[in-house]
């Protein structure tokens, strides 16, 4: 495994720690630092470190030979968007809804570069068919030629 992808899992292992940290830090805090926009801080921090986390995944899930890295196997990925979306979760729960952001949009994850493929749809294109008429016939191999 080269140094690149060492640093790359080690700052994973990190940031997985860090995400489920911003709620705790929160329910141990006095009751004069549960202000609002201490919450909408953290939220932001939590979103940020999410981020980075979601981006760093992708690049691990498509190197080869990692799949049975801890990190993998574990199932470390899954269980800090679980930590992320339990963070975000508490977090609304003590801001006012006038004082709370859009909630953030969290999907599923793909896990592997073939479900990430799998994903990708392109629009459907609606090609014309050819009914027979030889008088047509040359606008529609023009299109057929142009549309391959």
């Amino acid at each position: 495994m080269d140094e690149a992808t060492k640093f790359l899992l080690a700052q994973q292992l990190e940031n997985a720690e860090l995400i489920p940290k911003i709620e705790i830090n929160l329910r141990k805090a006095p009751k004069e630092r549960q202000l609002v926009n201490i919450y909408r801080k953290k939220r932001e921090q939590a979103e940020e470190l999410w981020k980075e986390f979601k981006a760093n995944h992708f690049i691990l899930v498509a190197k080869e030979g990692l799949k049975k890295n801890e990190y993998f196997t574990a199932g470390v990925y899954e269980v800090t968007e679980d930590a992320y979306i339990d963070t975000l979760m508490y977090i609304d729960s003590k801001v006012p809804p006038a004082a709370q952001p859009r909630p953030a949009k969290v999907t599923p994850t793909p896990k592997t570069s073939e479900d990430i493929v799998q994903r990708i749809q392109l629009p459907r294109i609606e090609l014309p068919t050819f009914n027979g008429d030889p008088i047509l016939w040359e606008g529609f191999s023009l299109i057929k030629t142009y549309s391959a």
